[in-house]
């Protein structure tokens, strides 16, 4: 059943939309399912940019597929969602910031820096030496562990300040934009009213245009500037931040219900639409690139919205198993099958997934069939190994167990 069939379907309005924020206190597993629907676009992002196809049908399927770089815009406004709840949620408590920043760190940086310091360790083999991508990497291996690899892609004007030929840190712009949220935002929810927020929500989102037109207009080829700067995607996260308080609200989300429908009915086929007919989203430095990012997000939370607001087709896809699986495990797909993005892309361009006989299309599934395994494989060992003793610990402190989003 197609997205615009389950909005048809999903009439009964659900209990977050009726009783506000209380109805958010409790794990929600429609939000797991929405974050492996992120996951799933920025993996068939990468998967489809590295392959080709002959045919006008094929070429247009690759073209909406290769357009999943938008799942980082749905993880920003999910993540400015649930954090902004989690914080709303815990405020006044004991211990707010103590349980914030360790729970965060819980649960983001034992595979975060366990995974640099085994580059390290393996750096001969991971990346050795007198290829230029690696020694370009060797010198910028530093700023992955400080986050500022959106910075530096921003003042190299190229991904490639992260990539070697063995190993690919570039996709960690968005986990650098992530923390610099996870960094300031709780003293933002801590000091101020829920109104006095969502103020402060309004004004940094035209302070994210401001900044993506300052770059444009001064730099009208920096496309990496105002795609992975921090003051440039802000406005996706705060966009869900704003979601979560205006659910806070004794009304909840039920007035919006209407609008964000119809925002999902015309915004789905607008962009498949465009897609088709460009061959991508509109991504250059222009009036149009700078404000795709910010429909794109709006996009986003209004199918965050209808989901949560209702109980039929829509809400029960994304509760169902299949994607609450990879909502669960999806940091770990999202972090790995990016690093392990050049290893692939260079076997496959070596005809290692190519046998006699075989059509384009079994190869390419091949191709990427092998790499979502390998991918998956990793996440669902470094689960099991490294994460979940660092996981159950999140319990230990603070209300934040309690909140919309006990898993993330």
């Amino acid at each position: 059943m197609s997205t615009i069939a389950m909005l048809r379907a999903d009439q009964d309005v659900g209990t977050g939309a009726r009783a506000g924020g209380e109805a958010l206190r409790g794990h929600m597993p429609a939000l797991d399912g929405i974050r492996g629907l992120a996951i799933l676009l920025v993996m068939g992002h990468h998967f489809f940019s590295a392959i080709s196809v002959d045919s006008r049908v094929g070429s247009s399927v690759v073209h909406l597929l290769q357009a999943g770089w938008m799942g980082v815009d749905l993880f920003f406004v999910l993540s400015g969602f649930l954090i902004t709840g989690i914080l709303f949620d815990a405020k006044g408590s004991q211990g707010f910031f103590r349980n914030f920043y360790t729970r965060r760190a819980l649960r983001i940086f034992p595979l975060y820096f366990v995974l640099l310091a085994l580059t390290l360790l393996l750096g001969p083999w991971v990346m050795p030496a007198g290829d230029a991508g690696n020694i370009e990497l060797r010198q910028n291996f530093p700023w992955l562990f400080c986050y500022m690899t959106n910075y530096v892609m921003n003042a190299t004007h190229s991904f490639h300040a992260f990539e070697g030929p063995r190993i690919d840190f570039s996709h960690f712009w968005s986990l650098a934009v992530e923390e610099h949220f996870y960094l300031v935002w709780p003293c933002v929810v801590a000091f101020l009213p829920r109104r006095s927020i969502l103020r402060v929500c309004g004004g940094l989102i035209v302070l994210s245009l401001v900044a993506k037109a300052a770059i444009a207009w001064t730099h009208p080829t920096n496309l990496i500037g105002i795609y992975t700067l921090t003051q440039c995607r802000m406005d996706s996260l705060l966009i869900g931040a704003a979601v979560a308080l205006v659910a806070r609200s004794p009304e909840g989300l039920a007035p919006f219900l209407g609008p964000a429908r119809l925002i999902v009915k015309l915004g789905i086929p607008l962009v498949v639409a465009a897609i088709l007919v460009r061959g991508e989203l509109p991504r250059a430095v222009s009036l149009t690139g700078i404000l795709i990012y910010p429909a794109l997000a709006i996009l986003a939370a209004a199918l965050l919205s209808c989901t949560l607001t209702t109980t039929g087709p829509l809400n029960r896809f994304f509760s169902g198993g299949f994607m609450r699986f990879l909502g669960a495990y999806s940091y770990g797909l999202y972090i790995f099958h990016g690093c392990l993005k050049n290893v692939f892309t260079t076997w496959n361009d070596a005809g290692c997934f190519r046998f006699a006989g075989d059509s384009p299309w079994v190869a390419n599934g091949v191709f990427i069939g092998a790499w979502f395994g390998a991918s998956l494989l990793c996440a669902l060992v470094s689960r099991a190994v490294l994460e979940g003793p660092f996981l159950r610990l999140k319990a230990r402190f603070g209300a934040g167990a309690k909140s919309a989003v006990s898993t993330v």
